[in-house]
């Protein structure tokens, strides 16, 4: 499906227009015949096919740091997210992790942008997902309107309804907006959401995830999308990530490729927690190689990702890929948790051939000196154009004349000199025909007759 195709079905002309026109077909009495001229432009259901449009047209990261959940990244965090089939998805966006997740079970999705959310309702509704879809501040907590998916044949329809929800959840997932700033932090202090820590106004990440642990049943997973300045920023967070783990709640953190996403190229990391662990220990795993390229953004293939899978699967020590740390370990680097510390993936560059060093050094050093001789040749051709000017370039030639030999003279002591070839000569051309440089190549010497 192109953006004309979803364009021309909306029946709009620009894509500004989707949010508004969208809404207004779901709402309405024709939205089951919507559904099926949209399944006609041959959809994938199997995963988020709206995203990309999208995000194209009405992401915003200046003031919503929206960075939607490329597929691979979904399936990673389906497979790592446990088997509940319920979901609660927070920051949901267009619902990509929702829908990577199942479409049986009951599902909830949360986002704040007004503009998403007629996407969000729209991939659940053709696919016959239930559940609700709120639209609320996740920092404020403040909720604006609730709607609930309602069957409709094989499809749903959303229905606005004044339904409240509180329970709590075996599996939930988030894409956060990274680093988002939250000028109004301190007013969140007597909040119970966030009794690990409240973050500086300029670093909201640890307050979404607090809110999830909130809503975190025992026994639960959450999958939280980061930014890597969580594991190592000092002062309120430092404090806050030696309270979660404490609580023993983060039971592993995987560190993924850069530039997955469509409109960033800053690599993020996936951290789990759970609740009612019954191990003290974090798996550090650092997937920043498990990638190829594809056109101008990374992927991670399914091989890669069943690499990654297994590996938070068998828990153990994996030579450049995983390490499982000790909470003896964790606080030797002062709770910094940071993968380079944990995982070491350096890989040593194979030391070069000597012989082929030493050629190449050689050749360089030949190419230097034919360089010289023919500079000093051209500057022995200058000639000044008033007497000023003349003694210029003679005070220059005989600046450089006195560099080459000095030079020459340090290279020839410090290789040993041979009187026998001391009187090695070559000629080339001065100023004029009376003019000629004297080069002396064991001793370096330069003169001019």
């Amino acid at each position: 499906m192109t953006n004309e195709e979803f364009n021309n079905l909306l029946g709009i002309k620009e894509s500004y227009e989707m949010p508004e026109k969208l809404m207004e077909i779901l709402t309405g009495e024709n939205v089951i015949d919507f559904y099926e001229k949209l399944l006609n432009l041959d959809l994938d259901l199997s995963k988020d096919v709206l995203r990309d449009y999208f995000q194209a047209e009405h992401g915003d990261r200046g003031k919503l740091k929206q960075d939607y959940t490329p597929d691979c990244v979904c399936e990673l965090v389906r497979r790592l997210s446990g088997d509940a089939e319920d979901t609660l998805d927070i920051c949901a966006g267009t619902g990509a992790l929702t829908i990577a997740c199942g479409r049986s079970g009951e599902h909830r999705c949360e986002e704040v942008s007004e503009r998403a959310i007629p996407v969000l309702l729209c991939n659940l509704g053709i696919r016959g997902m239930r559940g609700t879809v709120s639209v609320r501040d996740i920092l404020t907590g403040q909720t604006k309107r609730e709607y609930k998916m309602i069957p409709a044949g094989r499809f749903t329809r959303p229905e606005l309804t004044e339904e409240t929800h509180t329970r709590k959840w075996k599996r939930i997932v988030s894409n956060p907006p990274y680093s988002l700033k939250f000028p109004d932090v301190d007013k969140a202090v007597d909040d119970p959401r966030f009794s690990y820590g409240l973050t500086p106004s300029g670093f909201s990440d640890f307050l979404f995830v607090q809110d999830a642990l909130s809503r975190l049943d025992d026994g639960g997973t959450l999958v939280e999308i980061l930014p890597h300045g969580v594991l190592f920023r000092g002062k309120k967070e430092e404090a806050i990530r030696k309270n979660l783990i404490a609580a023993n709640l983060i039971d592993a953190i995987i560190g993924l490729p850069d530039n997955l996403f469509m409109n960033t190229s800053i690599p993020v990391l996936l951290m789990i927690m759970k609740k009612g662990r019954n191990r003290d220990d974090i798996l550090m795993v650092d997937a920043s190689k498990e990638c190829v390229k594809e056109g101008k953004v990374n992927i991670m293939t399914l091989e890669q990702i069943n690499r990654v899978a297994n590996a938070v699967s068998l828990r153990m020590d994996v030579d450049k890929l995983s390490h499982v740390a000790t909470l003896e370990e964790i606080r030797e680097n002062g709770y910094n948790l940071n993968i380079p510390r944990y995982v070491d993936t350096f890989e040593p560059e194979p030391v070069p051939d000597l012989l082929d060093t030493l050629a190449e050094l050689k050749a360089i050093n030949m190419e230097i000196d034919k360089t010289e001789r023919e500079l000093i040749a051209m500057a022995a051709q200058l000639v000044g154009t008033t007497p000023e000017a003349q003694e210029i370039v003679d005070k220059a030639n005989d600046f450089y004349k006195r560099y080459l030999n000095e030079k020459n003279q340090r290279n020839n002591a410090a290789a040993g000199g041979d009187d026998r070839e001391s009187k090695k000569r070559e000629a080339l051309p001065g100023r004029g025909d009376a003019d000629r440089i004297i080069w002396n190549k064991r001793s370096g010497q330069i003169s001019f007759f």
